[in-house]
């Protein structure tokens, strides 16, 4: 007869599908589900908006013009999906197996009463379980979190597997779905991380949402030639799936559908797909290889991003569009080709990976020297090198977000006088970038555009310039100085935190009050008013290194606790610090004994460094004085070094605790000389080579002891001789 569209007359909304005779299956059409023939049945099922409705009463349906019609009543519906309510529990029907939970209550698997659905598992002692002939539909959730469940029987005849049916059902490792199933609800088996392997019946055409997601066992799955469509998530997180052949009629591939799926290393997507989703493929570590199908024209966001071991992927000529971060992360491709007819690509497509060469046979991209440039919008959209020093061609006006994201090699860049505009996360994570020359014609610094770059010295601002984003130059550690145009309109929440060395903000005589009011008050302090206008000159010798040693009044009970446990962490006896530019010249130093206020120090204490409490009270300075002179000289150094010195930090911190200071000491960068020379010095202990005393690792770099061991100054002053001697050597 061909297709036909039937008509509905009932208060029920519900959309209409189109029944393919000859197959015996729903299309999938511009309407909604529907499953009819003629003739008298004794199911329907219609899918409405949200869900699947299913009636069981008897109808007749007639030809008429063409068309099928048929009348309903609304009481003959039921909803497949929804929750069962207790009125259907109270008057269904219990099965044979009469059991009691722990609370003395009856317990089983009940049935409606005309045995067509199953409603509810109630108890969680079945191990096996045969579900009764008959039965058409499993209700929502019927057995959700049955975690006994290790096998069951599905009768033939049944049709309808409602959403959640068997969630977390995480000890079932073996399920024969029927010949008669046509519809499986959303997350019906999510989270049955002991299935191992499963068919799926001709009949179905469709796989939900997260169907299978988080089924980390699944290792083998068998698809039906009549699959037309994979949805959202539906194999997420199954990790044990190595590889799977997908039909020829496949259309549709949901986003994220094969998301993590780690161990994948092989898929042929056949010819007749015509979407893949957002992150279909992402995060799937172990893929190697894939080829798009012909007539595909999207590449979605995400779709494949994270394939560590992707070397290879073919793009056909019918790509036209290649979405946000599509490759992000697939670190091994070297190499991608760009079709001709290729008119998008979003940002990140290529951030992070391994591409160094792109073919490009499109007339909007070209590639050249690392930089694949946009020629329509005169925008780089990502440099893909590992260049040292760079300078951009004179031709782009734009540099997308995070065109330079990661370029870890990168030290030096100069922006042509063309670019004006510098996009979000940018620069971001370009962790060796120490200069950068800025064009005179910028007028915008996109959010995080520079953030985590942390050795980025200093920037000097063009006069054109008037908006900073939000984070633009946030956790650039090293950064000392910058200045501030008087264009400056807007400077985004947080642009400069985090930047500790941050000493002088540069700013147009006349104008404090007007950059007061555009930036926080943390950095009004910084603020330095210039007479001449001109470029901020690279300061010299500036602060790098902290040395710091304590002595103390004892040990800590235990050594992983934070600072913030005072009463776990010994008090302050000594403490000596150097700060040394980057070569090792001395900028400051300090040697300072606390005086003890509220504490002694121990007779066991005493005898390892010296200081006796009646020392320490007669030669010391108040605590609060000499932390203060210390934390001067701490600020906007790069890294903290020692001997040890997570111990040192945290004594340190936890005196900071309980002056009610800040502690910015116990977790901050550092350096340890004890743990860096363990391999070198090579001491045996219980468990491989111990870590090495001071003196140990003094000797064996110098070949001689240091006076004075457990002076803290003493003690700092050969964990620096120490440090740089190891710097020399490649050791550090």
């Amino acid at each position: 007869m061909g297709t036909s569209v039937l008509h509905i007359k009932t208060e029920v909304e519900c959309r209409v599908f189109l029944f393919d005779e000859e197959k015996g299956i729903a299309k999938p059409g511009t309407y909604f589900n529907l499953e009819v023939r003629k003739g008298e049945q004794d199911l329907l099922f219609v899918s409405t908006e949200d869900d699947a409705v299913i009636c069981f009463k008897s109808y007749n349906v007639e030809e008429a013009d063409c068309d099928y019609r048929m009348t309903l009543e609304q009481s003959q519906f039921i909803n497949v999906n929804a929750e069962v309510t207790d009125e259907e529990m109270n008057t269904g029907d219990l099965d044979g197996s009469r059991l009691f939970d722990l609370q003395g209550r009856l317990s089983g698997v009940v049935y409606s009463h005309d045995g067509l659905q199953l409603l509810k598992c109630q108890c969680d002692y079945y191990y096996e379980y045969h579900i009764k002939d008959g039965c058409k539909v499993i209700r929502r959730a019927a057995f959700r979190s049955c975690k006994n469940l290790t096998a069951i029987t599905l009768p033939a005849g049944l049709t309808h597997v409602g959403v959640y049916a068997f969630f977390d059902c995480e000890n079932l490792t073996a399920i024969i779905l029927p010949a008669s199933l046509t519809h499986v609800g959303d997350y019906s088996f999510f989270d049955c991380e002991n299935l191992t392997a499963i068919t799926l019946p001709a009949s179905l055409t469709h796989i939900g949402d997260y169907v299978f997601a988080n089924c980390k066992n699944l290792a083998a799955i068998t698809l039906s030639d009549s699959l037309i469509h994979i949805g959202s998530c539906a194999f997420f997180g199954c990790k044990s799936l190595a590889s799977i052949t997908l039909p020829d009629g496949l259309t549709h591939i949901g986003n994220s559908a094969f998301s993590h799926c780690e161990n994948l290393t092989a898929i042929t997507l056949p010819d007749s797909l015509t979407h893949i989703g957002k992150s279909a493929f992402a995060h799937c570590g172990n893929l190697t290889a894939i080829t798009l199908p012909d007539g595909l024209t999207h590449i979605e966001d995400y779709a494949f991003s994270h394939c560590e071991n992707l070397t290879a992927i073919t793009l056909p000529d019918s790509i036209t569009h290649i979405g946000v971060s599509a490759f992000l992360g697939c670190t091994n491709l070297a190499a991608i080709t760009l079709p001709a007819g290729l008119t998008h690509i979003g940002v990140w497509a290529f951030s992070e990976t391994g591409i160094r060469n792109i073919v490009s046979h499109s007339p909007i991209f070209t590639f050249n020297d690392g930089c694949l440039i946009d020629q329509k919008n005169h925008s780089l959209l990502a440099f893909l090198s590992d260049k040292k020093q760079v300078s951009l061609p004179d031709c782009l006006t734009h540099i997308s977000d995070g065109a330079l994201r990661f370029c870890k090699n990168l030290t030096e860049i100069t922006l042509p006088n063309s670019l004006t505009h510098i996009g979000d996360r940018a620069f971001n994570h370009c962790e060796n970038l120490t200069s950068i020359t800025m064009s005179d014609s910028l007028t915008h610094i996109g959010y995080l555009a520079f953030s985590d770059c942390e050795n980025l010295i200093f920037v000097t601002l063009p006069d054109c310039l008037t908006y900073i984003g939000s984070g633009a130059f946030s956790n650039c550690n090293s950064l000392t100085t910058i200045n501030m145009p008087d264009s400056l309109i807007h400077i985004g929440d947080n642009a400069f935190s985090c930047c500790d060395s941050l000493t002088h903000i540069f700013i147009p005589a006349g104008m404090k009050t007007y950059f007061e009011e555009l930036l926080p008050e943390e950095l009004h302090g910084k603020l330095t008013e210039m007479v001449n206008k001109g470029n901020v000159e690279n300061p010299t010798n500036l602060p790098y290194y902290i040395f710091f040693d304590t002595e103390t009044t004892g040990v800590p009970r235990d050594y992983n606790a934070p600072a913030s446990n005072t009463r776990n962490w010994p008090r302050l006896v000594q403490l000596g610090w150097i700060v040394t530019d980057e070569e090792g010249n001395v900028l400051s130093q300090g040697n300072e004994i606390v005086k003890p206020e509220g504490f002694v120090i121990p007779a066991d204490a005493a005898r390892v460094h010296g200081i006796t409490t009646e020392k320490a009270q007669r030669d010391g300075k108040p605590l609060r004085e000499v932390i203060e002179a210390f934390l001067k000289d701490a600020k906007g150094v790069k890294c903290i070094v020692g001997h040890n010195i997570s111990f040192d930090q945290k004594v340190v911190g936890a005196e900071l605790y309980r002056l009610g200071l800040p502690d910015t000491i116990s977790t901050a960068k550092s350096l340890c000389t004890m743990q860096a020379g363990t391999d070198y010095c090579k001491i045996p202990g219980y468990y491989g080579y111990k870590w090495p005393k001071l003196q140990e690792l003094h000797y064996k770099l110098f070949g001689c002891d240091f006076e004075d061991a457990h002076d803290a100054m003493a003690d700092i002053t050969a964990t620096k001789k120490c440090f740089f001697e190891m710097r020399k050597r490649g050791l550090i």
